[in-house]
C-alpha cells in the first residue's frame, strides 16, 4: 500500500527529524514556522551545522511564502544573513561546512530579493552588492553562477545608478584579493566544464557593458574585459545554444558602438579640415551659428569685408550687398 506525502508533510518531517530539541519548533502541528523564529535561530549563534539546517529551511519559506512574511522577516533578517555571510567570508580558513553555508545564504538572499519589497531592501543596504562581489568564487562553480545571476538581474533592473554601485563594490572586492576586478569574472568563462557559469558570466558581461548611455565609458569597459583575458578566451569557448545568445548579443553592441564611434570620428575629421565651412553653413533658425553669434555686433560689418578675401564663404547675392566703404573716407 502506498503512502503519499504532501510537500507540506514531507517539510514538517524533516523538521521534526534534523532540528535539535529546544531550537525550531518540531510539532507536527506547529511545523510552520514564523518569520521572528528563523530571527530567533540567525541571531542565537547556532553551530555552523546547525546553521545550514536552518538556512536550507529559510529558503524555502522565502520561496514559498507570501511577500507580507518576507516584509516580516526582512526587517531584521536580512541584516542578519548579511552579518553572517560577511563572518563566513571574513574567515581564514574556511571548511566545506563553511562553503556549503556561504551558498545556502546566497539563495537565502536571491529567494530574499525575488520581489519588489526585497529587491529594494537588498539595494537600501550598503553592505549586499559589496559581500556578493567578496563571494564571487570561481572554484565554487555553483555558488558563483547564482551571484552572478544575482547581479546581472540587479544591474538590468536596478535603480539609475545602480552600475555604478555594483562596480564600486567588485573593485572594493578585487582590491581585498590584489585582482583586477573583472578577473573572477573572466576566471569564470574559462571553466569549460561549467556551461551555466559561463552563460551566467557571459549575462553580467552584457549587462554591465550595455547599461551605460555614454559611448565612451561601454568602450571602457568591454576593453577592460578584453584586456582581463576575454579577448583569448572568446575564441576558444564551445558554443551552446544559451551561450551563443549572450556571445552574439556581446559581438552585436560591440559592433553597434564601432560604427557609432567611426561616425563620431568622421565628424571630427570634417569639423577639423573645413572649420570655417561648418561653422557657417551649421544653421539656427536658418542662419549660421557664425551669423547668430556676431548679430547685432560691431564686427558684423566686417563680416561681408573677410568674406571678400577668401576666408569665409557667402551666397553671391550677399556679396552684392556690400556697403560701399570707399564713400565713408
Amino acid at each position: 500500500m502506498w503512502i503519499t506525502y504532501s510537500w507540506r508533510d514531507i517539510r514538517c518531517i524533516g523538521k521534526i527529524e534534523q532540528l535539535p530539541p529546544g531550537g525550531l519548533r518540531n510539532s507536527k502541528h506547529e511545523c510552520t514556522l514564523s518569520s521572528q523564529e528563523y530571527v530567533h535561530e540567525l541571531r542565537s549563534g547556532i553551530t555552523e551545522d546547525k546553521l545550514l539546517i536552518c538556512l536550507e529551511s529559510l529558503r524555502v519559506s522565502l520561496t514559498s511564502n507570501p511577500v507580507s512574511w518576507v516584509n516580516n522577516f526582512g526587517h531584521e533578517g536580512l541584516g542578519l544573513l548579511l552579518d553572517a555571510l560577511d563572518k563566513l567570508l571574513d574567515k581564514k580558513q574556511q571548511e566545506i561546512i563553511d562553503k556549503r553555508n556561504q551558498h545556502k545564504l546566497i539563495q537565502c538572499l536571491k529567494a530574499f530579493m525575488n520581489n519588489k519589497y526585497g529587491l529594494q531592501r537588498i539595494l537600501e543596504d550598503e553592505r549586499s552588492l559589496l559581500l556578493l562581489a567578496r563571494a564571487i568564487d570561481p572554484k565554487q562553480s555553483s555558488m558563483m553562477t547564482e551571484i552572478v545571476k544575482i547581479l546581472s538581474a540587479i544591474c538590468i533592473i536596478g535603480e539609475e545608478n545602480i552600475l555604478d554601485k555594483i562596480l564600486a563594490a567588485m573593485t572594493i572586492a578585487a582590491e581585498r584579493n590584489n585582482k583586477e576586478r573583472f578577473a573572477p569574472i573572466v576566471e569564470g568563462l574559462e571553466n569549460h566544464e561549467a556551461q551555466q557559469l559561463q552563460v551566467a558570466c557571459m549575462q553580467l558581461i552584457n549587462a554591465l557593458v550595455t547599461s551605460p548611455d555614454d559611448l565612451d565609458f561601454r568602450i571602457h569597459l568591454r576593453n577592460e574585459f578584453l584586456r582581463c583575458g576575454l579577448k583569448k578566451i572568446l575564441p576558444e569557448m564551445k558554443e551552446t545554444e544559451e551561450l551563443d545568445i549572450q556571445l552574439k548579443v556581446f559581438n552585436e553592441n560591440k559592433e553597434e558602438d564601432s560604427i557609432e564611434l567611426s561616425h563620431r570620428l568622421d565628424d571630427i575629421r570634417a569639423e577639423m579640415e573645413y572649420p570655417f565651412v561648418c561653422l557657417c553653413h551649421s544653421t539656427v533658425h536658418g542662419k549660421g551659428l557664425l551669423e547668430m553669434s556676431i548679430l547685432c555686433r560691431p564686427c558684423q560689418a566686417y563680416m561681408s569685408k573677410a568674406s571678400m578675401v577668401g576666408f569665409i564663404r557667402e551666397e553671391f547675392e550677399n556679396l552684392c550687398n556690400l556697403p560701399d566703404l570707399s564713400l565713408a573716407w
